[in-house]
């Protein structure tokens, strides 16, 4: 039996709606986009979309440094320009040192919620090609074969009724 405790405790996932909640997400958005992947970073921060997005923030408190609410993740999903009745998922981000937990999962199924309570039937992402086996686990279905470039990198589309 181990005596270890985990350091990161009391995952709270919750709608980001203050300013210094977007903020939180965008800092998350910052270190695994920008920081990480190299990606330029006003393709990454807060943009006009966020205003009408569902955007989640996803904390956890940290035992060891004594932190409480400290943002380790964040998701949104943007409204459809075309219907009322479906969105894009876009912007997952978990911080690396709490990757492999199944926090990615667990924003995914509360946007998912989110967009049901919203009347959304519908959520549609772009992933990179190499991403699509974590959203298919995920119920996400291949919408074709299709490859697209999106920042430098393949994409694929995927879709799940919700």
């Amino acid at each position: 039996m181990s005596n270890t405790i985990e350091r990161y405790q009391n995952l709270q996932i919750h709608r980001a709606k203050t300013l210094e909640d977007k903020k939180k997400c965008e800092s998350v958005r910052i270190k695994v986009f920008v920081e990480e992947l190299g990606y330029p970073r006003e393709l990454r921060g807060l943009d006009s979309r966020d205003a009408t997005a569902i955007i989640l923030l996803a904390t956890v408190d940290d035992i060891k440094d004594g932190v409480k609410n400290t943002p380790i993740g964040t998701i949104r999903m943007v409204p459809s320009k075309d219907d009322n009745h479906s969105g894009t998922l876009s912007r997952l981000a978990v911080l690396s040192q709490v990757r492999g937990k199944g926090i990615g999962g667990k924003l995914i199924h509360a946007l998912e919620v989110a967009a049901k309570e919203e009347g959304r039937k519908a959520i549609m992402l772009e992933c990179q090609a190499h991403k699509r086996g974590y959203y298919e686990t995920m119920g996400f279905v291949l919408e074709d074969d299709t490859i697209h470039m999106r920042v430098g990198a393949p994409h694929q589309q995927l879709w799940k009724r919700v």
